[in-house]
């Protein structure tokens, strides 16, 4: 299953597909 989660890190926002 993949699951898309939403890091933000400082002053910019980065998605993240992370497979489980």
């Amino acid at each position: 299953m993949l699951s898309l989660s939403s890091v933000n890190l400082g002053p910019s926002k980065q998605h993240i597909l992370i497979k489980t």
